[in-house]
Order: C-alpha cells, then structure tokens, then sequence
C-alpha cells in the first residue's frame, strides 16, 4: 500500500494498477504501475527489516541523547559497532537495487523507483 499511496499522492498518477508476476523462472516484476499523462512510473517497494543490533543500536542513541556528560563517559568501553551495522545496512539497500534494476529491465522509457521502507 505504501508504493500504491506513493504513486497516487506525490506522484499524481491517474492510474495505479498491481503488475502480475511473470510465470517463468527467475524472472519477477516490480510490484506497480502509474501512468502520468504519457509518461510511465514502475515501482517496487522494498521492506528492510532492522537487525536485532541494528535496534539495540537505535535504542541506545536515544538513551545516549538523554543522558549527562557523566553517565555517557561511563558508557566508554561497550563496544560500538555502529560502522558495521551501517556497512550491513549499506549492504542491503546495495543488494536490493541490483535486484529491482533486473525486474524493470522489461520497462524501457519508464521512470523507476525504488521505495525502501524500513521497519
């Protein structure tokens, strides 16, 4: 619904139709079509599900945020791995393009999106 949402509202599509996937082997669609006018928009939307460090991670900035200067030099030996959490997520978003890029290769001329939504 979000791609649906997406299409219809920022992108002002008169019509927003659910594509059928393809029946043959390793070969899948992107989830939607718009059409504007002339012009046509193909979108998938990809759900990136956060890893339980990835959360804990979240979590623990806020916490960092709220707390004095003490409490936070207190906190200086948990190990941080921030930049390999992010790198792992960096990874993801990397691996989900390249697959979108093969579903709209059947979509010449039409604009492309990929809408992440992260969860």
């Amino acid at each position: 619904m979000h791609g649906y949402i997406y299409l219809k509202e920022k992108k002002c599509c008169e019509k927003v139709t659910f594509l059928q996937e393809m029946n043959t082997p390793h070969k899948k669609t992107p989830g939607l079509k718009g059409i504007k006018g002339s012009s046509t928009i193909v979108l998938d939307v990809k759900t990136i599900n956060t890893s339980d460090d990835l959360q804990a991670y979240f979590e623990r900035v806020v916490r960092d945020n709220q707390k004095t200067l003490d409490e936070k030099s207190l906190d200086l030996d948990y190990p941080r791995p921030e930049k390999d959490m992010l790198s792992g997520l960096e990874n993801k978003i990397k691996i989900h393009v390249e697959h979108v890029k093969g579903q709209m290769a059947d979509f010449p001329g039409a604009q492309k999106i990929v809408l992440f939504v992260m969860d």
